[in-house]
């Protein structure tokens, strides 16, 4: 459908510059973006996984194989795969654990289901059958789940438990140690009647130094500050806290106000009352029975020394999560105004101390004994910061595993089992289950087998023989056996999961099978996908902010490139380029640009140079007369019903502008020229490249008609300087080059596009005068009709194209 000027109507904004894909062909591409990323996380699952070195932008390594972190930290572009990182972050949110499974087992689908597609399967009829095969292995899972138990006294099903978590990370070295940590922390917080676990009780804080074994836990609170002054004591047992929020400080109006102090006497009264004032500040702490005061704010150095002669330990600038971690620790009260403290709102512990670090006498603070005991803090050491990080996201993982058997205690068997078993179920149902479903749920058994494949791989075993001996090995066990024969990773000689006491959360499994099914569902579900075309191949990117010695160097050499570009192949793109990348330096440059094409881009110094040449009452510009003008508008009119994009119609009225004004209004027709070419540099990058494209021919006519336009401008600045030889030699050349440009355009267009660029190549042919016949001008080139006369040795013809 076109409207009245033969224009097709756009229903969809720049269209002309979107790639649709529809049907299997978006579907496909979709799977190829999911399986790309569970392919990079692949080689990172179980105990013998691979981790992984992270350098973000700013140069900082961060060294994991937990999947979450890894697929959050990398750049990822394709919404498909952005779709796998988040649904890694649910199951982080969620469970805590299996980040790195749920992805490999949604990439494993994924693949599965492109084979049936190839096969002519629906994608509906595929995600209907992983929706049933998924219930089946739900299912599976309950019935080959066992249960432990556990108390507060006895732990040590617990802690194997938090072993397995930890098999895997940079911690197994001290894996015992940091299973105890996990499982004290979540008991301290837990409670077991009600199933639940507080996280915002539990911190979790680190300091380089020492060893992986040096980690502790801490019944209450550790905090990265020391007492205020250090003749105050390290160390004060029984302590009663005054937890501050507010300003240690005298008192101060609360409007505006002005004290005059003219003399000695006065700075010394002034000098008197603040200090009685913190001593009175100091003595009403203390009449609360107070002998540690814990500040959010500070207070300057004549306060501390009174704080210390009145023997008042005292901490400041501790941070606001602090402040409520130690609150909840001591059974304290937060005093958001000096005025409101009381004895009642005191905290309790039983000791604080300074805890010092090493040869540089760094120094924490450490609230033990506390009045609740449910507050705890457990304290990293490590050689450096990548591996105090890596501790933490390992014993984040333990303590998730931990808290998801306080919630639900059932448990199923890990390295590979319990999917092994999931596939065997979901193969026997597989058989009764009519219609092409039944391809879908054999296709979701084979996926739950790259598990346990990738399992063995990852521990240097054969996966394909791994998987068919284990497969053997469950068909043939009993009912109590089944579910619990898995990979023998770490070489024990022994495939019983149980026996090795290697166990995972039933709740966690369960979620990896639903989530990784339900992304399924909404990929294969998408059918049709709209997206910008790609990246322009020229990606000449001159970074910004560069110094004006670089700045000039980088117009330096594309000046030098200029003219050489007109015969090179796409020399016109890298032109362009090279005028986009000015934009990206900077709009005003720092280099004579009077005489090139590239003196647009000095807006300002250009204007003025203009505003000279053009004398008081000049009111035409007679190099581009009404007669020129008319022809040039013309030829740009015949370019509308071709054009599609915003950008390229826009161009198109902002030249039949600029021709129109140069007979009108010279001065402001400049002034919209210098705005021609920042144009360019205003475009987005997708917008730049379609523009730039050689085949979008309609692009490429508008650029004809540009370096025309451009061209006859540019010749009333140069020819307004006749004592400069330098500028008419250049304005010679660049006449010579845009005829090249011209010429090669209309060569690369089919023959259909000729008519739209023949008058502009009629034109720049007739262009033979140069600056030694001062008094010829183009006009007697064209006559009152508009046709061109042709001097002698042109064509009309485009055969010299």
């Amino acid at each position: 459908m076109k409207d009245e000027q033969g224009r097709p109507f756009i229903v969809v904004r720049d269209q002309g510059k979107k790639k649709r894909q529809f049907g299997n062909e978006a579907v496909k591409s979709h799977i190829l973006a999911a399986r790309t990323v569970a392919n990079i996380v692949k080689s990172s699952l179980g105990p013998r996984g691979l981790d992984k070195i992270l350098i973000s932008p700013d140069g900082d390594i961060t060294v994991t194989n937990d999947g979450a972190t890894i697929l959050q930290q990398m750049e990822i572009t394709n919404h498909v795969a952005k779709l796998l990182v988040e649904l890694s972050k649910s199951q982080d949110d969620e469970i805590g654990d299996g980040t790195t499974g749920v992805v490999v087992l949604a990439g494993a689908l994924l693949e599965q289901a492109a084979d049936l597609i190839d096969k002519g399967i629906h994608p509906i009829r595929i995600a209907d059958g992983y929706d049933q095969a998924c219930d089946i292995a739900v299912a599976e899972l309950d019935k080959i789940s066992d249960t432990i138990e556990f108390s507060r006294e006895e732990t040590s099903n617990l802690v194997k438990v938090a072993r397995t978590s930890l098999g895997s990370k940079i911690v197994s070295k001290a894996h015992d140690q940091f299973a105890n940590i996990a499982v004290d922390a979540v008991l301290s917080v837990a409670d077991l009647e009600r199933k639940d676990v507080d996280f915002e009780l539990i911190k979790v804080d680190g300091k380089v130094g020492g060893a992986l074994e040096d980690t502790l836990l801490v019944k209450g609170v550790i905090v990265d500050k020391d007492f205020s002054h250090p003749q105050m004591p390290s160390e004060v047992r029984d302590a009663k806290i005054a937890i501050l929020t507010c300003a240690f400080e005298p008192p101060k109006p609360k409007t505006k106000h002005h004290l005059d102090i003219t003399s000695v006497e006065e700075f010394k009264k002034l000098q008197n009352y603040e200090k009685e004032k913190f001593i009175e500040m100091i003595q009403q702490i203390k009449d609360t029975g107070a002998n540690l005061a814990i500040c959010q704010w500070g207070f300057d150095d004549e306060a501390n020394h009174l704080l210390l002669q009145n023997e008042l330990p005292a901490v400041r600038w501790v941070g606001g999560p602090e402040i409520e971690l130690i609150a909840i620790a001591t059974n304290g009260r937060i005093v958001p105004r000096f005025e409101d403290l009381t004895a009642e709102k005191l905290g309790s512990a039983g000791i604080v101390r300074e805890m010092t670090f090493g040869t540089t006498r760094e120094k924490m603070l450490v609230i033990e004994e506390c009045a609740n005991t449910r507050a705890v803090t457990v304290f990293v050491r490590g050689s450096n910061k990548m591996i105090i990080d890596e501790a933490k996201r390992s014993l984040h993982d333990a303590l998730c595993v931990v808290r998801n058997l306080v919630r639900d205690n059932r448990v199923v068997y890990g390295g590979g089992a319990a999917e092994i078993a999931c596939s065997l179920a979901v193969e026997d149902e597989a058989v009764k289950t009519p219609g092409l479903e039944q391809y879908a749920m054999r296709a979701f058994s084979e996926a739950l087998d790259t598990v346990p494949m990738t399992l063995a791989e990852n521990s240097g075993l054969n996966p394909i023989a791994t998987l068919a001996e284990v497969k053997s090995q469950q068909v043939k066990a009993g009912p109590e056996d089944r579910g619990k024969l898995g990979v023998d990773c770490m070489g024990r000689g022994n495939n019983n999961m149980k026996d090795a006491f290697v166990i995972d959360p039933l709740i966690g499994k369960k979620q990896q099978l639903q989530l990784a099914t339900q992304l399924c569902r909404m990929v294969l579900k998408v059918n049709n996908m709209d997206s910008q075309c790609g990246k322009w191949p020229h990606s000449v990117h001159i970074q910004p902010g560069l110094t004006n010695q670089d700045t000039e160097a980088a117009f330096g050499a594309m000046l030098n490139l200029t003219f050489q570009s007109a015969y090179m192949n796409d020399g016109l793109i890298d032109f362009f380029t090279m005028v986009r990348g000015c934009w990206l330096v900077g709009t005003q440059p720092h280099v004579d640009l009077d005489h090139t094409i590239f003196k647009t881009f000095g807006r300002v110094s250009y204007l003025e140079r203009i505003k000279a040449l053009i004398q008081d009452g000049d009111e035409t510009n007679h190099y581009l007369d009404k007669i020129i003008a008319e022809g040039f508008c013309q030829s740009v009119q015949k370019l509308g019903p071709l054009c599609h994009s915003v950008a390229e119609l826009k161009y198109l009225a902002h030249m039949q502008r600029i021709a129109t004004l140069a007979s009108t209004n010279p001065a402001e027709s400049y002034h919209e020229l210098a705005f021609l070419y920042d144009g360019l540099g205003n475009l987005s990058g997708n917008d730049f490249a379609s523009f730039i494209d050689p085949t979008n021919h309609a692009s490429q006519l508008v650029i004809l008609h540009m370096l025309v336009l451009e061209f006859v401008m540019s010749r009333k600045a140069v020819e307004g300087d006749k004592r400069s030889a330098i500028g008419k030699k250049g304005y010679h050349c660049r006449k010579a080059m845009s005829k090249v440009w011209i010429q090669q355009i209309l060569r690369k267009l089919p023959v259909e596009y000729y008519e739209y660029g023949e008058w502009p190549l009629r034109f720049i042919n007739s262009l033979n005068y140069s600056f030694d016949d001062e008094d010829q001008v183009w006009k007697p080139f064209f006559l009152s009709n508009g046709r061109t006369v042709i001097p002698a040795g042109e064509t009309l013809s485009l055969a010299v194209i």
